[in-house]
């Protein structure tokens, strides 16, 4: 009898601890809720200004902190007159603060941060191509903590406009830029590096030396050697209405860190209409590098986005990441794609899309490298479409992206932890300055690691992906296991 009383107090016990159990499961696996589809925080402005905010980039360091900027346009006469600047450090956002103001023109800002504890800008101001930096630890959310800004661009340009900058793991710099000289019609696509963190920068080289052409929309990247790519826009000699004369999109890239560069390569192959696309991207894993486009092949309104990937000086055959049916530009050229690389690899696209009544910012994966790619979930609250533009993202800590956008005069951010293994962020640049008066976005959850609303057949493999019902099963199973034993203990006592 007190045998049979033991084993009914030990079973009893293990049942309360099994139902503890299933608790416990299925609470950590479901994770927060979050309010936008997909896994996205709800987004925030992070801007918070009276002026007009546009032209926001990102771009994240090992310490975890995420650096953004924009053009910041605060008498409503143009493009903006000073370069905005706010950082995440892990807790909060800082108070959104100029840090350069060069009126009559500051615009189109590219930001880096580097291994070194550098966070490094470059815009354009009033026709010339400027660089600075600042160090981590010395408060970047201050204009006093950046460097007096450098000119890099040529003498002789008469207007500059798009700018990009990218940093390899050796602290080396590269920039590229668009400009014109007062002889020169179109503008052609200019390089520079600085392998000294910024302080000297080499003589510009023109890259696309086009002049029947215009060069635009660019972006450089490194990578996994510190050889950098870019890849850009060309478009015809008539650029009314940015029509069916666009050429193409176009590669190039340097094996020895930049000194010296390959011929341009075309990337596109347009179709019996022509080519007419814009804003192509560029991204690199440990492996690869990737080139992001999008084109208007048969609709004239309607926009394909495009990849492919580039091994060994080798580029694969081009892939569709959205067809024709699933997305649709506000004027095709408007449509700025970007994209990151997570730590396991795993690709990550960004953009813009319009529905015929309202704009969203729309996000895909891939982790096959580029092969299929998951369905389009919308990040974004529906907008006008002239309220919403110019999307960035960056990654970091391996795992997690944060993604800005401007619209109706503000800069706006989400993030979103995916399925890789995190990096620890190196122990935080204590900051030598006065600490900053941060707000801190009371309405953005902490997202969950479960990519995807409804993901592509093809791509769920290898248990990375995980249904509604897999933590309920987890909880669920040692609870009934240990129900039938005792039902079975039981009738064995009254036998």
């Amino acid at each position: 009898m007190r045998s049979y009383l033991h084993v009914r107090l030990l079973l009893t016990g293990g049942l309360v601890g099994a139902l503890a159990w299933a608790v416990v499961v299925s609470f950590l696996c479901t994770g927060p809720a979050v309010a936008q589809s997909g896994g996205w925080s709800e987004p925030i402005n992070i801007s918070n200004t009276p002026g007009n905010s546009r032209y926001p980039e990102i771009a994240a360091d090992a310490w975890g902190n995420v650096h953004v900027v924009w053009s910041e346009d605060e008498d409503g006469q143009g493009w903006g007159e000073s370069i905005y600047y706010t950082m995440w450090n892990g807790e909060a956002w800082t108070e959104s603060v100029d840090i350069f103001y060069t009126p009559p023109a500051a615009h189109i800002p590219a930001v880096a941060a580097d291994s070194l504890g550098y966070v490094h800008v470059v815009w354009n101001a009033n026709n010339t191509t400027r660089y600075s930096r600042a160090r981590i630890g010395d408060g970047p959310w201050s204009a006093a903590a950046w460097s007096r800004p450098q000119i890099l661009s040529t003498q002789s340009a008469f207007t500059t406009y798009w700018t990009d900058i990218a940093v390899d793991d050796q602290g080396n710099l590269h920039v590229v830029w668009t400009e014109r000289s007062a002889e020169d019609e179109l503008e052609d696509l200019y390089y520079s590096r600085s392998v000294d963190g910024g302080q000297s920068w080499s003589l510009p080289i023109n890259l696309s030396s086009t002049p029947e052409q215009q060069s635009s929309f660019e972006q450089i990247i490194t990578d996994a050697e510190g050889n950098p790519h870019v890849v850009w826009l060309e478009l015809s000699r008539s650029r009314a209405g940015w029509d069916e004369g666009d050429v193409g999109v176009f590669h190039s890239w340097s094996s020895d860190g930049g000194e010296s560069w390959f011929a341009p390569e075309e990337m596109s192959q347009p179709g019996p209409e022509g080519f007419s696309g814009a804003y192509p991207a560029i991204i690199a894993d440990d492996q690869y590098v990737y080139t992001i486009w999008n084109e208007r092949r048969n609709d004239p309104r309607r926009d394909t986005i495009f990849a492919r990937r580039w091994e060994d000086g080798w580029w694969s055959d081009i892939a569709v990441v959205t067809d024709d049916s699933g997305m649709i530009g506000t004027s095709g050229i408007w449509t700025r794609v970007r994209g990151v690389a997570d730590g396991a690899g795993n690709l990550h696209l960004v953009w813009e899309t319009w529905d015929g009544e309202a704009i969203t910012v729309q996000y895909v994966w891939s982790e096959d490298g580029g092969q299929t790619w998951s369905v389009p979930v919308a990040i974004s609250n529906p907008s006008p479409p002239s309220e919403l533009w110019r999307t960035d993202i960056a990654v970091s800590e391996e795992n997690r992206l944060h993604v800005v956008w401007f619209g109706g005069g503000d800069i706006y951010y989400a993030t979103y932890q995916t399925t890789a293994r995190a990096e620890t962020p190196l122990p935080y640049v204590a900051s030598t300055s006065a600490p900053p008066t941060a707000t801190t976005p009371a309405t953005m959850p902490s997202p969950t690691a479960v990519i995807g609303s409804t993901p592509n057949p093809a791509m769920v493999q290898g248990g990375v992906l995980q249904s509604s019902w897999f933590p309920l099963l987890a909880g669920i199973v040692p609870v009934i296991a240990l129900v039938l034993l005792v039902i079975a203990v039981r009738g064995r006592a009254r036998q």
